[in-house]
């Protein structure tokens, strides 16, 4: 009879702070990068593919929704996302891509395991642009002005007769209880 032994096996935790500094270097260094920073934009989608070649791709939106392709000055996002994609392994496959969103105050990111949503070849740029194109926040309709009214002039009401105000009814003394 073979004998087994059962061992306990320790999963590896995630270092959840380093993973939110690593989200948040990512974040800042994109934002600060000088193709970014200076540009005039109200939504930015950046592709961080770490399948086989590395590499970037994104666009930068205009209130309209309309993108204009950037690529990113800065090239140590790169290894951030390979150190933040190395935490998030927990079994199987790491993610291949990565894609960032900023508009509004948020900062979305979402994760491509099989590496082929976000696959940008070369025809198919304008559908891409459109694919990565964050909701974007809706600004609220302008209240309309009311149109100022017209002066009317009223007929003069009927001035009622003013009925003859009664007189307050006299208070009658209370009578007092002797004490006896």
């Amino acid at each position: 009879m073979a004998k087994t032994t059962k061992q306990k096996t320790t999963k590896k935790q995630p270092d959840l702070a380093r993973a939110d500094e690593l989200v948040l270097g990512i974040g800042n260094m994109v934002l600060e990068d000088e193709n970014i920073r200076g540009a005039d934009w109200a939504a930015l989608s950046l592709v961080i593919d770490l399948d086989g070649r590395r590499g970037m791709f994104g666009y930068l939106y205009d209130e309209n929704g309309d993108a204009q392709p950037e690529v990113l000055a800065e090239s140590d996002v790169l290894e951030l996302a390979e150190e933040l994609r190395e935490l998030m392994i927990d079994e199987g496959e790491p993610w291949k891509a990565m894609l960032l969103q900023v508009f509004g105050d948020e900062l979305r990111m979402s994760f491509d395991y099989e590496g082929s949503e976000w696959k940008l070849d070369g025809t198919n740029t304008a559908e891409m642009a459109e694919k990565l194109l964050p909701e974007l926040p809706r600004a609220a309709p302008k209240k309309k002005k009311p149109a100022p009214k017209k002066a009317t002039k009223k007929p003069a009401a009927k001035k009622a007769k003013a009925a003859p105000k009664k007189k307050p009814a006299a208070k009658k003394p209370v009578a007092k209880k002797k004490k006896r």
